[in-house]
């Protein structure tokens, strides 16, 4: 093991189960690092899952009590964040920081659709289980069953452009296709867009 904690795959592989941040080479030869599990032998991806990556180095995922109390509270870290990156420790605190100052961070602006049918999916499903937004005078939704099922189907429809992306369907649509599921769930969630709050 070299002193940066980076194992070499031709020196040693991870014990079954480990979950660990893996370094690999991409289409275009640079190395990138993220957070998998290993798994039957392989190196199974959080993100873009299935995806067939060139790991040349892995290192385990660091503790998560060698960050300081105070750069804890100052990001809000819960050690459950720590697989949504996959970078090293200075890095993942650069990212938490941003997200708490900004809502958001470099690596969901560079990935910026993949981001929004991450949260949006989630953020639909907590209105349609609490029954927030819902207005006893609107005519589109007679109940508030209607309310929560419009939520939950718009929830739906971004999930099915967070699983597109990472690769979780046989088919492959064509570019229209594609645009066109973007298109509606987009409308979906514009139908309903300044009734989202109380």
């Amino acid at each position: 093991m070299s002193t940066s904690g980076w194992i070499l795959v031709s020196e040693r592989l991870p014990k079954e189960g480990d979950r660990i941040l893996a370094a690999f080479r991409n289409c275009r030869g640079n190395l990138n690092v993220e957070d998998c599990e290993f798994l039957n032998g392989e190196f199974q991806f959080t993100i873009y899952p299935g995806k067939i990556r060139d790991v040349v180095k892995w290192m385990p995922i660091p503790d998560p009590n060698n960050i300081s109390e105070k750069e804890k509270s100052a990001m809000g870290y819960n050690p459950q964040n720590v697989k949504h990156f996959g970078f090293a420790p200075h890095k993942m605190r650069k990212l938490y920081r941003q997200r708490i100052r900004h809502g958001f961070c470099d690596y969901d602006v560079c990935d910026m659709g993949c981001y929004l049918f991450c949260v949006l999916p989630k953020m639909l499903r907590q209105l349609a289980t609490e029954g927030i937004s819902y207005k006893q005078d609107y005519e589109a939704f007679n109940t508030l069953e209607d309310w929560r099922q419009y939520l939950l189907d718009t929830a739906r429809s971004f999930g099915v452009l967070r699983n597109r992306i990472e690769g979780k369907y046989d088919d492959e649509p064509t570019p229209e296709q594609h645009q066109k599921e973007v298109d509606d769930a987009f409308a979906k969630l514009a139908h309903v867009f300044y009734d989202l709050w109380d």
